[in-house]
């Protein structure tokens, strides 16, 4: 066990989208959303570092500037550092199979829904671990189960 000790978070407030549309940078419709690891849960060491933060502002400044090479040297840091966060999980892809352990690899093939709602639930700030226990209403009013993108 390091120092910090890692918390067990529920993931049932793991939302992704499908069908968002973005325009000029903005979000103009948030397309279907899906509880996609509904009864599942991620361990993580809760602490971010400042890299991570650098790494986080460098990936957004990167995607709106479509600085390609700025972009894929972001997102393998902040994969890498999100993977020695997360030390464990039972996520599941898109047919129900339990991903294999959350590796620096396994993590770049997450949804972005799923990216963020982990640098979210290292950080603390999941809807769950603020305190309110209510799972946030999916956009529209499917409530729909699906599962991400299957992982080679």
């Amino acid at each position: 066990m390091g120092k910090i000790p890692s918390r067990r978070v529920p993931s049932d407030d793991c939302l992704v989208h499908v069908g968002r549309r973005v325009e000029d940078g903005q979000i103009v419709d948030e397309g279907e959303a899906y509880n996609v690891h509904e009864g599942e849960w991620v361990e993580v060491v809760p602490v971010v570092t400042m890299r991570q933060y650098i790494e986080i502002n460098h990936l957004s400044k990167s995607l709106t500037a479509q600085d390609i090479d700025g972009m894929e040297r972001s997102m393998d840091a902040l994969c890498k550092a999100i993977a020695q966060r997360v030390v464990a999980w039972d996520w599941t892809d898109n047919e129900g199979a339990a991903l294999p352990p959350p590796t620096e690899g396994v993590i770049r093939e997450l949804t972005e829904d799923e990216l963020v709602y982990l640098i979210t639930a290292i950080q603390g700030e999941t809807a769950g671990q603020r305190g309110n226990g209510s799972t946030p209403s999916p956009t529209k009013s499917s409530t729909k189960r699906a599962q991400p993108q299957k992982v080679s």
